[in-house]
């Protein structure tokens, strides 16, 4: 499979590959996980990402996996996509669609995602640049939120109680799924830059400006105690903002989550088919038939609130094996036949 990218196109997709799924629920999860400690915790993310990034970029020329390995990563994405499609559609069942057969939708969704993998890697690589107008919109929109803000809700804090930061570190790793696309995309980078020192700041930081604000501003528009009750409260905050170019800026960014969440999912599949490709050689076209089977045909059986908590539940710790133990095996091992 050939392609390349620029330095923007490459951050631009692996930026929509770790925000496209989470970046409206991921807030009511932490803040469950951690309480008033969310905010810092996501601190000691944005550094764990850093340093994550800065990492893969000293070593990704060791990156070279086996069969296996890229089996394990294929499987893994995989499982992400499939539990990406389940989330949009009880998201969807719930807020924007609930007379409509989850069937239709997630047809909808695997056959634009199929045609879009049958198209040249150019097609899909140019996707993410649709994003870039809605990215700004949802800072704008998170802004008007500031005067209903309680900034006495940052304290107290409670980070000697080591379960409660564990916890809320873990749940925090969602905004990190996606991270290790880096290992297999950055040898696509059309110049041989080194991204070591700004271009991996400006977007570490930028990632975390992006997930930070809006953690914070739902962290201090509901009192703690109110969170476990308010499912996805991101969109309530929306819901209660009153706006003069749209009447509901809630179902506003529905629509803009189910655009940003397609592109995703499409990329994620993009990646399985790249992966595949490093030990298949030939044409694409029945793997990528094969996946999107399985997209079509898994994601209905858990599309319910049990099921899909009994899936989801797995991804934290499968998420640091991946993207922390895996990448240091292949790196020890590999330098290791070379010594």
């Amino acid at each position: 499979m050939k392609f390349s990218l620029t330095p923007n196109q490459f951050f631009l997709i692996i930026f929509l590959l770790q925000s496209g799924i989470v970046f409206i629920t991921f807030q009511t999860r932490l803040l469950e996980a951690a309480g008033r400690n969310a905010w810092v915790i996501f601190i000691f993310t944005g550094v764990f990402q850093y340093l994550l990034l800065i990492f893969y970029e000293r070593q990704h020329s060791r990156f070279l996996p086996g069969p296996f390995v890229l089996l394990l990563y294929k499987l893994y994405w995989i499982y992400i996509n499939v539990l990406s499609l389940t989330n949009i559609l009880y998201s969807l069942s719930i807020w924007l669609y609930p007379n409509t057969p989850s069937i239709v939708l997630l047809l909808f969704m695997v056959t634009v995602s199929f045609y879009a993998n049958c198209c040249k890697p150019d097609t899909i690589i140019n996707l993410p640049v649709i994003i870039i107008p809605a990215i700004l919109l949802f800072f704008v929109s998170l802004l008007i939120a500031l005067p209903d803000l309680e900034w006495t809700w940052l304290f107290p804090l409670d980070l000697k109680d080591v379960e409660l930061v564990w916890n809320g570190f873990l749940t925090s790793q969602l905004t990190v799924v996606g991270v290790a696309s880096f290992l297999f995309l950055r040898k696509r980078v059309v110049t041989d830059v080194k991204m070591i020192g700004w271009p991996i700041a400006i977007y570490a930081g930028f990632w975390f400006l992006f997930f930070f604000m809006s953690l914070l501003v739902v962290q201090l528009f509901f009192p703690i105690e109110t969170i476990a009750v308010v499912p996805q409260a991101l969109l309530y905050l929306l819901k209660s903002q009153k706006v003069n170019f749209v009447e509901r800026l809630d179902l506003f960014f529905l629509f803009i989550w189910m655009m940003w969440s397609i592109i995703t999912v499409i990329l994620f599949a993009f990646l399985i088919r790249l992966v595949h490709a490093e030990t298949n050689s030939g044409k694409q076209y029945k793997f990528n038939l094969l996946i999107h089977a399985i997209f079509l045909l898994v994601p209905p059986f858990f599309s319910t609130r049990d099921r899909l908590d009994m899936i989801r539940e797995p991804l934290l710790y499968l998420h640091l094996f991946i993207v922390v133990v895996l990448p240091i095996f292949v790196f020890i091992k590999n330098r290791r036949q070379k010594t």
